[in-house]
């Protein structure tokens, strides 16, 4: 099923199952079980699929990761207190490496010249991260609790008892997936009650921490990751505005973002209440549900990323060469195509192809440096400026710029590049930059024309 067939397939179940009726401790967990469901279908054509992952740890190491992470949670929730106004709710890859130090790509330019605020991370994967953000005594590194959580987790569920009565056919929603997809996709209430039952967790810790510092706004990124959901839920109940900010592609497949069809009409508790877009076509994908309901709300503010590279790097690059930009993304096992590396083989010499790779394809650097090698078409290829410079300063400077389906795509456009989609879903998802003058579709896998597009249409 590609991305387009799986949103179709989810509109399916939730007209023909009661899912707005499937709560825990009265909210809808609908949008949980989408999203889960989603990222399952996509990758069905790996190993069979379910909701549960599990990992095997030492003793003695988890005791002592419980004890830390129990002294974190306390001090976060119980001695911290910063009486700020607004939270920004974000993670290290949402962060750009500038002079030393970390800095939000999204949020800081809305907090210039403020001093209420916080930062929340839920989530890093770089060392001694606390060290290097911009506002260490302002940020709740909360990532550090989770021990501590998924210890609360075990202990809620051993009491736990499912009841499939409070899930009004549930069991016939877990055969029609079977019936489809028999033991390929594992699904169950119970794996399900556990997913919610550790962001109701969450939330209860959220809920503290915003009440605690006086906050009266939050602000997120991705909504509907497994650690910001639980601040949208906490930010409703506690009656404050949450606001997530668009932070890449938002098309018709975006399962986050795209064709909710049974929304109630005071929206979803588990969404935040505003979103902010950076066009007016990210807009319109949302405003084709969001019209149907009371609650939730779209506003068109641009892209602030866009607008700080603007404004102090986009005269920092220089390249003799004619920049042809590919933004790589982790589509399969392959770092990257084969005819990609033929096309890059066989350009000109006065051009050079910057390979931008994903926050998801960091650890597989080394991999593709050594392709390239093997190729011995290293020398015709830039990954390291590419990857770590800011994407909107390297755009500016780019002759062509070349996706599959990258929000990069739209930041392109919004910049007055041209870019060449390589996928139907790209094409899916930015129907505006298609129409325009700023996208050329090429979906055949061939070099030879991939080239004629770089070299004959650029211009």
């Amino acid at each position: 099923m590609n991305r387009e067939e799986i949103i179709e397939y989810l509109n399916y179940l939730e007209k023909k199952f009661p899912v707005n009726d499937w709560k825990i401790d009265g909210v809808i967990i609908w949008p949980v079980i989408r999203v889960k469901l989603f990222f399952l279908f996509i990758n069905l054509d790996g190993d069979s699929a379910s909701l549960k992952t599990k990992k095997k740890t030492n003793f003695f190491y988890s005791l002592r990761k419980f004890i830390i992470s129990l002294i974190y949670y306390i001090y976060y929730v119980y001695i911290k207190k910063s009486l700020a106004d607004k939270m920004f709710c974000s993670a290290s890859h949402f962060r750009h490496f500038e002079k030393g130090i970390y800095k939000n790509r999204y949020f800081n330019d809305l907090i210039d010249n403020q001093q209420d605020f916080l930062f929340l991370e839920y989530e890093s994967t770089i060392s001694k991260y606390e060290e290097k953000v911009d506002y260490p005594h302002k940020t709740l590194f909360i990532y550090k609790i989770t021990y501590f959580t998924h210890a609360l987790k075990k202990i809620k569920l051993y009491f736990h008892k499912t009841d499939y009565n409070l899930f009004p056919s549930f069991e016939q929603f877990e055969s029609e997936l079977f019936e489809k997809f028999g033991g390929k996709l594992k699904i169950s209430l119970r794996e399900v009650e556990e997913n919610i039952i550790y962001l109701l967790i969450i939330k209860g810790i959220y809920k503290k921490i915003l009440v605690r510092n006086n906050i009266n706004k939050v602000y997120v990124l991705s909504y509907y990751s497994r650690l910001v959901a639980p601040m949208c839920l906490a930010a409703n109940e506690v009656g404050i505005e949450c606001i997530d900010i668009q932070h890449g592609g938002q098309g018709k497949s975006h399962v986050a973002y795209a064709k909710f069809s049974v929304v109630p009409k005071y929206g979803y508790q588990l969404l935040p209440q505003k979103f902010w877009c950076w066009d007016q076509g990210s807009a319109d994908v949302i405003n084709e549900w969001v019209s149907t309901q009371n609650y939730h709300q779209v506003k068109v503010v641009g892209n602030p990323w866009i607008e700080h590279c603007m404004k102090y790097y986009a005269s920092h690059l220089s390249e003799k060469q004619k920049i042809i930009l590919y933004t790589l993304q982790p589509i399969d096992d392959e770092i990257i195509e084969s005819y990609i590396i033929d096309a890059i083989i066989k350009t000109p010499e006065d051009y050079i192809w910057w390979l931008r790779l994903h926050p998801r394809q960091y650890k597989e650097k080394e991999k593709l440096l050594n392709l390239l090698r093997d190729n011995k078409i290293y020398n015709k290829v830039n990954v390291e400026q590419a990857t770590a410079l800011p994407l909107p300063a390297i755009l500016t400077h780019v002759y062509i710029h070349i996706s599959n389906f990258s929000g990069s795509i739209l930041e392109a456009s919004m910049l007055k590049k041209k870019s060449i989609i390589l996928s139907e879903l790209g094409v899916l998802n930015f129907p505006d930059v298609v129409k325009s003058e700023y996208g050329i579709v090429l979906l055949n896998k061939s070099s030879e024309e991939l080239l004629d597009e770089i070299i004959d249409r650029a211009n």
